[in-house]
């Protein structure tokens, strides 16, 4: 990548990063006011392309509706312990296989790749649900750590994507092995313990 692509990536991240953190407030006052927001949102975008199918080249909209599901997306696996929100974490996988049954619809490339995201953000999540299994002293915020590893997987799965297609087709499987290898190892290293002792400390007598 030239300095151009890279500063390109580099503002894309930052607003990607404000783009989550906006729920944020919202979410501690009532979780349904975020999913009411997000089903609100998808309804109108949705009934607004079909109305208008050539919004589907209009940059705007285009760019809405991929903050609207990278938001949707990242907060659903963040935040799965919430009642409300873990809904949209059982259903945008749901969707997202239902979709891809359609061979139609897998000729979509946007598709393609946020079915890819989906697929990683289950991925790490069930990284984090076997590891509480084995080490459930996670202490009284332990939770909320589940959402700080999620966010930061979520920035090297972005970046993965990004950056896939320049990746040569024949390399590319041992690509994903190093990205899920990374965003495992993340998982262990950050996963909260009462004790204070890091989960690889806990394996190797640290």
């Amino acid at each position: 990548m030239n300095k151009t692509e890279l500063k390109q990536l580099f503002l894309q991240m930052l607003l990607a990063a404000v783009v989550l953190l906006v729920p944020l407030p919202i979410l501690f006052i009532s979780p349904q006011i975020v999913a009411s927001i997000w089903s609100t949102a998808i309804v109108v975008l949705f009934l607004k392309k079909k109305q208008e199918p050539e919004l589907s080249q209009n940059k705007k909209y285009n760019f809405i509706t991929r903050m609207l599901y990278l938001q949707m997306i990242t907060w659903s696996f963040a935040f799965f312990f919430v009642p409300v929100i873990g809904l949209f974490t059982i259903i945008i996988p749901v969707v997202t296989l239902i979709l891809l049954a359609s061979k139609k619809r897998r000729e979509n490339k946007q598709l393609i790749k946020w079915s890819k995201y989906v697929g990683l953000h289950t991925f790490s999540m069930m990284v984090l649900l076997t590891l509480l299994s084995f080490f459930p002293d996670i202490g009284e915020v332990g939770l909320f750590s589940f959402s700080v590893i999620t966010f930061v997987n979520s920035g090297y799965m972005v970046v993965y994507l990004r950056l896939e297609q320049r990746i040569v087709e024949s390399k590319r499987r041992i690509a994903l092995i190093v990205i899920l290898l990374v965003m495992a190892s993340m998982a262990m290293s950050m996963f909260p313990q009462e004790s204070g002792l890091s989960i690889l400390q806990q394996i190797f007598g640290g």
